[in-house]
Parts: structure tokens; C-alpha cells; sequence
């Protein structure tokens, strides 16, 4: 059966730790993916998964004061590490908000 790169397509609705686990899984193909501003954000390892201590909307990037990037997820919060924008360098996701100012 072949799989394609959707396989590795995932919403911020999804518990923390499903993401975190298809993150491991699917590096380094088919990769893991998620939308952000229309785009697709590819997710690289390593992740960890967190408890929601501070509320907020699923997607919600929060940087914390450890200058760390997590998203709220349905249940959890993801800490990213790298990440890569559709047509653009893989970096750390305090690159990418530090550039961008992205919302997922």
C-alpha cells in the first residue's frame, strides 16, 4: 500500500500528543505537516508535549518567557523546535516568529 505526504498532514485540534507522535514517526518521510496562514508548516523533531496551564484558542502560538514557541492544541500544548514553511529554509520556530509573526 503506498502512503503519500498527506499522511503526515495534521489539524491543531488534534491532541498535543498525537501531533508529537506523528512528528517522531513521519521524520524524516513523509514529514509532518500542519496549515499555518494558508501555507503548510512542516514540523521537525524534536517536540515536546505540555499541559494547558494557561488556557488559550486552539492554534494560539504563546512565547514563553524561556523564549520557547508552543501552540494550543484540542488537548495539550505542543513546544516546537524547527519548522518549515512551504517554499521556504527549515529554522527554528523562533525564527519563524521572530520573521513572520505567524498565527496558526
Amino acid at each position: 500500500m503506498f502512503r503519500g505526504r498527506e499522511v503526515g498532514l495534521f489539524a491543531w485540534g488534534g491532541t498535543a500528543v498525537e501531533i508529537e507522535r506523528m512528528v517522531w514517526a513521519f521524520d524524516p518521510w513523509p514529514g509532518t505537516m500542519g496549515v499555518s496562514g494558508g501555507k503548510r508548516l512542516k514540523i521537525f523533531p524534536p517536540v515536546r508535549v505540555e499541559e494547558n496551564k494557561g488556557g488559550g484558542r486552539i492554534g494560539e502560538v504563546l512565547v514563553g518567557e524561556d523564549g520557547e514557541v508552543r501552540v494550543v492544541c484540542g488537548v495539550g500544548v505542543l513546544v516546537l523546535s524547527e519548522v518549515q514553511l512551504d517554499g521556504g529554509r527549515r529554522m527554528t520556530a523562533v525564527e519563524l516568529m521572530r520573521g513572520r509573526g505567524i498565527e496558526f
